[in-house]
């Protein structure tokens, strides 16, 4: 969660940095950024749910199936959808070169 948290502020910071400079920054990185911000909310969602589950899991707590199930869940979004952060970052603040590459023709 910590590693996707520096990413997304390392991105953003990117995008505030570059964008006054390149007009075409804040396009070419915005689907990489949106993914990445929602890639790291969801897993900040799932970790408070897991925390909620685990500290005071108040009236599911005779739910064992329900807990098991909730932390099944918020490990899976570790294992396999957070690690997309680091993919989306790079993607966010890779600039507008291959972008500028194509003519406008050509699209």
């Amino acid at each position: 969660m910590a590693e996707g948290a520096d990413q997304l502020d390392a991105a953003v910071t990117w995008l505030i940095e570059n964008a006054a400079g390149d007009p075409s920054v804040p396009g070419s990185a915005s689907f990489n950024l949106l993914m990445l911000a929602g890639t790291v909310l969801g897993g900040w969602q799932m970790a408070r749910a897991a925390q909620a589950v685990i500290n005071d899991p108040g009236p599911v707590a005779g739910d064992t199936a329900f807990c098991d199930a909730k932390l099944a869940t918020v490990r899976f979004y570790a294992e396999h959808i957070m690690p997309r952060a680091g993919a989306y970052a790079q993607a966010a603040t890779a600039g507008t070169d291959a972008l500028q590459s194509l003519s406008i023709d050509a699209l």
